[in-house]
């Protein structure tokens, strides 16, 4: 779905996920394994419900407003 950078050999993905027919959005740093040839989930991360995106979308909008007033101080 996305992905973004976390470092030279790490990512972090936001994807959707089906477990036990719930919905989830599953947000995982991935990392790349030597000799495999491609990144591999990690235990860093967490899933929620689907229903519960747009409080995820408010709290980073806000905590984003919050970065942006600190620097205007």
């Amino acid at each position: 779905m996305a992905s973004f950078p976390k470092s030279d050999t790490e990512e972090i993905r936001v994807e959707l996920r089906e477990v036990k027919r719930q919905s989830l959005v599953d947000i995982r740093v991935y990392t790349m394994i030597p000799g495999l040839g491609e990144k591999v989930p990690t235990g860093q991360g967490f899933s929620f419900g689907i229903s519960r995106l747009k409080d995820l979308k408010t709290a980073l909008l806000a905590a984003e407003r919050f970065l942006e007033e600190k620097q205007k101080v």
